[in-house]
């Protein structure tokens, strides 16, 4: 169902917007930055993990209550605002239907070392 996106601005904002206090500690986990989301379309949040995320398969994820609604409802003059959406990740498959991607890493450096003068 289209969503009112939490009355989020198009673009990259913070997650605290949508997501509960505690569903952010576990997004930002040890990093030093705040979680930040955006909207892909009316109905998908995406949300930017970092590598020291603690968020993890079968944690508890949770929106704050009285931000999401019905597209083209405004939660402060509407009755249609959503209270205690949670979910959790799913163990066997934190992707949803489609596969994880694989993580993969990039070494850049120069082909060749020259022997330092001495």
């Amino acid at each position: 169902q289209r969503t009112n996106r939490a009355g989020m601005a198009s673009g990259i904002s913070s997650c605290a917007a949508v997501l509960h206090a505690e569903t952010v500690v576990l997004v930002r986990g040890s990093a030093v930055v705040a979680p930040t989301c955006f909207w892909s379309d009316d109905q998908t949040l995406v949300v930017n993990l970092n590598t020291k995320t603690a968020l993890a398969p079968g944690a508890l994820v949770r929106v704050k209550d009285n931000v999401l609604a019905p597209y083209g409802h405004v939660c402060s003059a509407s009755d249609a605002c959503s209270v205690g959406l949670e979910r959790t990740l799913s163990t066997s498959s934190p992707c949803g239907a489609s596969v994880c991607p694989t993580p993969t890493a990039l070494l850049a450096g120069p082909a060749e070392i020259s022997d330092c003068p001495s």
